[in-house]
This record gives structure tokens, C-alpha cells and sequence, in this order.
């Protein structure tokens, strides 16, 4: 996908920056084709001069051309037995193999050249082909190797303070943690490469930082407009030192942009000039790169045939290149055009596909782990051992184990610290739970206590005695109905408010009983209360009502308890309003005798704990009427927890 944008590092090919020698470029064909028909007549050392110049020149602008001179280089440099220009001439050599995508080949040449470099010992040459082994491990996936590459190469470069290179080197550097997503470090590479090339006034390494940077901003911020930005600006100064390379790669990053921006047209424009740019100059890969970006801007416009058509063409360079994350890509965005052709077939197979390089691609980068940092040459003279990248392997792995001790250990502490949180809250909430059965338990036993129960029966069979046997069976039927209820009632959370007020019923019926029908209950429901629908507690009124008997008016003629229920802020409220002594003369009485009402403690202790359950306060308030009226009596309002049922 966008994320890797592999183009981009064609832009620091290390081949083109490695030379000792300095000249004027050639500044177009004309001039390049004057040079060119002057060679016969120079002498040998002019004529690898002028070699160079051409070869960068057609580099950007001719890559067969670019190659052929580059093989006639090297064949009179071994005429000459000239080491130094043969592995400049290797150089060249593999950086057009990695413009082919033709990565097996370019690795070979690079290593030749390498070794050639080493015979003279040539700092800066080795570093740069250090750095093209680098650039080939990232075609190819292999991130951790090619940031043992670099790295190896950026120390040498400093050691000859060669700042130029120092700029390609962070440059790579940052395209690389841009591929592994992050986006931080590769923004402080690619900055650090910038303010280099500033201070050098290099307008084509700034141009190149510069497309670096924007697709930073696409890919891992997908911030388009300062994409955008900055591929402009680098657009400009490419076109101002005709680079036709970057040009194209410019315009495709443009057409990239607007294509996922739906500019359909926009991105049209610049993704065709892309691909004729690519295609004159005979950069095949970057072509291809391009190519598949028009085969996606095809499928935006339902043209699915052209769209596949173009994929499987790519495909075919990308495996003959083996670059893994661009094959990845094209086999996503086969699966997806097969699906949408609803060919589930064909676009299960491409998803597998994709799947399986893209994790090929990833287990690699993400474990960050070099096994092997050493390369053979396959060349005609015996094979060597890379004794730096040896020492550099040794470092990365020290760090890797240390940075994996790292990330174990905060792994386990994090789980640690896990474990214990749920232990503690599972043991919380188990403790509340019980401790909300027993409170339940400790409720229900003091409603069913052995003194009602036993003015019950006793009321009961004073009508058996009096040979009222009809009021008499009556009772004993009600209360065992009422027993049945609370025995049935005390194995639910909620009940119906219907229910609920019609075992009050039945329990003040025996109260009645008790005191000759010295009181009365009246209990009034507002209109907009729904009591078959709404769930309460069970039995979380009634001890407050046999408060306002026992405390309140058993010892007055004439008594009265209302129950009012109401609706206020989606809230159940009910008030239990007695004209008994009062509240204040009642908790008199109970302190001089000693005594307290364990019903109400343990009613309070429920609504505790729902309050705590359902993060709701759901507070009683007592009142003594003849605080704030002329009146005698006391008033309970209690707000209840409630659900629908």
C-alpha cells in the first residue's frame, strides 16, 4: 500500500554519490551527445571522467543508455587493471540492476564492487556500496538487515566527515522506520538529512528529502494536504536541475494523493505522466510502481477488466524483481477486483497470497532481529567475510536482547498488574454479593419475627374460640397466602409496585386485626404510574408502615396511614404520612426502653447497597410534622430503586 512507497528510495541510491572526483554536470542531451563524441580523442583518465559524467547524466534520463556506458567503463578499466574505476563502473552497474528491479543481479555487482574497494581500501566507496546493500534489503523486506547496512555505512561516512552521504544515509535511515510505521524517528531522519543538504546548498538532496518527507505525511499521518505540500515544493526544484527520474516519481506521488483524496481526474493527469516519464527513461520498476497505482485509480472507476488487466502485468515484474512489499500490495488489490467481480474464488486465493507475504514481510521488521548480517560474494575470486557488518551484527543483537528484556519484562508486569485488578474486583464484588444475601436473609427473618406471627395466630383463634369460625377460617386463608407470598417473594430481587402493595395490604389487614381496627390504611397511586410494569424490592415498604403501627399510633383512637406514591425525575417516591405521636416523642420512648428497630436498620442497609449497585443515592428522610406544622405525626419519604418488568 501507500505506506511503503518504495520509489522513493531510488532517490538515495548510494552509486551516484560514492565518487572521488568532482565536475559540472551536464546540463541536457545536446551537451551530454558533444562530451560524448569526445571521448576518442582523450586520454585515459579524461576519459573515465567523462564516462561518469555521462553515466549520471543518462542515469536519470536514459537507463539503457546509462548501462551500456557503464559496461564499456568497466571493460577498459580491467584493460587499464584499473581497480578504483572497475568497482565505479560495478557501482553504476548495480544501481541499474536495482532501477530493473532486477535485485539478485544488483546484490551480486555490489559485492564485487565491494570487495574491489576493499583491495585499495577506499572508505568512501565501501560505505556506498554498504548503502546499496541496504537499499536492496529494503526492496526485498529484510528491514533489520538493512539498518545494519547503514548504520555501518553512516559511521564511515562520518569518519571521512563526508556530509553529503551523511544526508542519503539518515534519508534511508528514515524510509526505513517509515516502512515499519513509525513515524517519529523517521521524521527526525529525514530532517537531520534536510538541514545537511541545506547547509550544502544541494538542490536535488533537498528536493529528495523533501519528497521524503511528504510521504511521511501521507502514509503514516495521512495528512494529504501537507503531503501535498511538500511534493510540490520538491517537484519544483527537481524540474529546476531536470531530473527526469524524480520528476516522474514526483507526479506519482501527486496522482497518488489525489486518488485517495476521489480527485478522479486530478489523479488521472498525474499518474499518466508518471508512467511515460518512467517508461522513457527505462525505469521499468518504478513504472510498474506506477501501473499499479492506475490500475486502482481504473477500479475507483468501475472499469474492473483494465484494472485487473494492469495488476497481473505488475505482478509479473514485481516476482521477477522478488520485491516482497510490493507483491503483497498487488496481490491485496487482486483480491479486492475479484470480489467485487464477485470471483470469490480467485479473490480468497489472491487474499491468502497477500497474507502470506505481507506476514513474510512482517515477522521480519517487527522482531527487529538479525541472524545473519555476513554476505558471501558470488564472484570469481574466493569469498570474504564482511568483518564490519560482523562487529555491527554483534551491537544490534546486544541491543535487540536487551530491548526484548525490556519489552518482556514490561509484558509481565502488565500482566501482573492485570491479574491482580481482576482478583481484587472479583473478590469485591463476591463480597458484596454475600454480604447483600445476608442482609436479605437477616430482612426476611425480622419480617416473618415470632411476635407477629404470633399475635397472628393469636387473633386467629380468639375467633375459633368465640365460635366465629367464618372470620376465623378467613384469617388463617389470608394468612397463609401472605406467608406463602413472603416465602415466595424472597427468592426475587424485584416485584411487581402491584404486588408489593398488596402484601402490605395483607400484612396491616392482621395489624387491623390486632388493634380492633383502631387505624386505617390508605394508600393513593399518581395517575402516570404504571404499578403492573414497574419493579421494586420486595417488602421494602413495609417496615417503615410497621414503624408508623408499632411507634406511631397504636396508642391513639382513630389512626391513620397514608401511602402516597408518585413519579418525580424518573424516580419512584413514596410517602408514608401517620398522625401518631410523632417521630421525635417515639425515638424518646425507644431510648428510654432500650430498644431500636432492627427492620428499619436492615431496610436502610438494603438500599445502601443498591445505591451502591446501580451508582444511584437513594436517600430516607424521617420528619416530625410538628417541627414545621400544628399537626402530630410523622412523614417518611423514601426514594426507591426500581426497573421495568
Amino acid at each position: 500500500m501507500h505506506k511503503y512507497h518504495i520509489q522513493i528510495i531510488l532517490i538515495v541510491l548510494f552509486s551516484l554519490v560514492s565518487l572521488s572526483y568532482s565536475w559540472a554536470q551536464i546540463a541536457d542531451l545536446d551537451q551530454a551527445e558533444k562530451l560524448e563524441a569526445q571521448m576518442p580523442n582523450q586520454d585515459y583518465e579524461n576519459k573515465m571522467l567523462t564516462y561518469q559524467q555521462l553515466i549520471r547524466f543518462y542515469h536519470k534520463n536514459s537507463l539503457d543508455k546509462s548501462f551500456l556506458l557503464s559496461e564499456q567503463m568497466l571493460a577498459e578499466a580491467k584493460n587499464a587493471k584499473d581497480i578504483l574505476n572497475q568497482a565505479e563502473a560495478l557501482n553504476y552497474i548495480g544501481s541499474s540492476y536495482i532501477r530493473k528491479g532486477d535485485f539478485e543481479k544488483a546484490k551480486g555487482i555490489h559485492l564485487e564492487a565491494y570487495l574491489l574497494y576493499q583491495k585499495i581500501n577506499h572508505i568512501s566507496g565501501l560505505a556506498s556500496q554498504l548503502g546499496n546493500l541496504g537499499v536492496i534489503s529494503e526492496f526485498t523486506g529484510k528491514l533489520p538487515e538493512a539498518i545494519g547496512f547503514y548504520q555501518e555505512a553512516l559511521r564511515m561516512y562520518k569518519k571521512n566527515h563526508d556530509f553529503k552521504n551523511i544526508s542519503f544515509i539518515h534519508n534511508n535511515i528514515g524510509i526505513v522506520y517509515q516502512t515499519m510505521g513509525l513515524f517519529e524517528p523517521a521524521l527526525k531522519h529525514q530532517k537531520q538529512a534536510f538541514k545537511i543538504k541545506k547547509e550544502l546548498n544541494d538542490t536535488s538532496g533537498m528536493a529528495s528529502t523533501l519528497n521524503n518527507i511528504g510521504v511521511l505525511f501521507e502514509s503514516l499521518k495521512e495528512d494529504f494536504e501537507s503531503a501535498l505540500f511538500y511534493y510540490y515544493q520538491s517537484l519544483s526544484l527537481f524540474e529546476s536541475v531536470y531530473n527526469e527520474l524524480q520528476i516522474g516519481t514526483l507526479n506519482n506521488n501527486i496522482g497518488l494523493i489525489y486518488l485517495k483524496q476521489e480527485k478522479l481526474d486530478k489523479a488521472e493527469i498525474y499518474l499518466n505522466k508518471a508512467f511515460l516519464i518512467r517508461g522513457s527513461i527505462g525505469d521499468l520498476f518504478g513504472q510498474a510502481c506506477t501501473q499499479l497505482n492506475i490500475a486502482q485509480l481504473k477500479m475507483k472507476q468501475n472499469k474492473i477488466d483494465k484494472a485487473l488487466k494492469l495488476s497481473h502485468q505488475c505482478l509479473d515484474v514485481f516476482l521477477m524483481s522478488n520485491s516482497i512489499l510490493k507483491i503483497a500490495e498487488t496481490y491485496q488489490i487482486l483480491s479486492q477486483l475479484y470480489e467485487i467481480k464477485n470471483d470469490y474464488k480467485n479473490a480468497l486465493q489472491n487474499q491468502i497470497n497477500y497474507a502470506l507475504f505481507k506476514d513474510s514481510l512482517l515477522n521480519e521488521s517487527n522482531q527487529k532481529i538479525i541472524h545473519e548480517m555476513q554476505a558471501r560474494f558470488d564472484s570469481e575470486t574466493n569469498l570474504q567475510k564482511l568483518q564490519l557488518l560482523e562487529k555491527d551484527n554483534i551491537l544490534i543483537n546486544k541491543q535487540i536482547i536487551y530491548d526484548r528484556r525490556i519489552i518482556f519484562g514490561i509484558i509481565i508486569t502488565i500482566l501482573l498488574v492485570g491479574l491482580i485488578v481482576f482478583f481484587y474486583v472479583r473478590q469485591h464484588q463476591l463480597r458484596l454479593k454475600h454480604r447483600h444475601l445476608v442482609v436479605e436473609q437477616k430482612f426476611f427473618r425480622a419480617q416473618m419475627n415470632p411476635h407477629f406471627i404470633f399475635n397472628a395466630l393469636s387473633s386467629i383463634q380468639s375467633f375459633v374460640l368465640e365460635n366465629d369460625t367464618e372470620t376465623g377460617s378467613k384469617y388463617i386463608t389470608r394468612f397463609a397466602r401472605m406467608m406463602r407470598k413472603i416465602l415466595d417473594y424472597s427468592s426475587k430481587e424485584f416485584i411487581s409496585l402491584s404486588d408489593e402493595i398488596d402484601l402490605l395490604k395483607e400484612y396491616v389487614a392482621f395489624q387491623q386485626l390486632r388493634f380492633n381496627h383502631s387505624f386505617e390504611l390508605v394508600v393513593d397511586f399518581d395517575e402516570n404510574i404504571e404499578k403492573d410494569l414497574i419493579g421494586v424490592p420486595p417488602m421494602i415498604i413495609q417496615p417503615f408502615v410497621e414503624n408508623a403501627i408499632e411507634h406511631g399510633i397504636r396508642e391513639i383512637d382513630n389512626g391513620l396511614i397514608s401511602i402516597r406514591i408518585m413519579e418525580r425525575n424518573g424516580q419512584i417516591s413514596v410517602e408514608i404520612l401517620d398522625n401518631g405521636i410523632g417521630y421525635n416523642q417515639s425515638q424518646h420512648q425507644l431510648y428510654s426502653q432500650n430498644h431500636y428497630s432492627k427492620a428499619i436498620s436492615i431496610t436502610n442497609e438494603r438500599l445502601r447497597l443498591f445505591s451502591k449497585n446501580n451508582k444511584h443515592i437513594l436517600p430516607v428522610k424521617i420528619l416530625d410534622l410538628s417541627d414545621f406544622s400544628s399537626l402530630s405525626g410523622t412523614k417518611v419519604i423514601i426514594e426507591l430503586p426500581t426497573k421495568n418488568i
